[in-house]
């Protein structure tokens, strides 16, 4: 069902106490929100909520990354 959203927002989930890699989950987000993004949507805003700066620097590389 489309709901016409315009703003969303992700946590990295289970990256904390159940120990799932940080690299790995911003990988999976990253790409499947560009792979979403590049089809018709109403999505104008993604935010990815991270607990540090060491996971935003994990996100902001990886963006870099599979941006280039």
């Amino acid at each position: 069902m489309e709901r016409a959203l315009k703003t969303i927002a992700f946590p990295a989930v289970g990256t904390g106490v159940s120990g799932f890699p940080m690299d790995q989950c911003a990988e999976i987000m990253l790409r499947e929100a560009v792979q979403h993004l590049a089809k018709e949507t109403s999505l104008e805003t993604i935010y990815f909520v991270l607990f540090d700066e060491p996971s935003r620097a994990v996100f902001a590389s990886t963006f870099n990354r599979l941006a280039s």
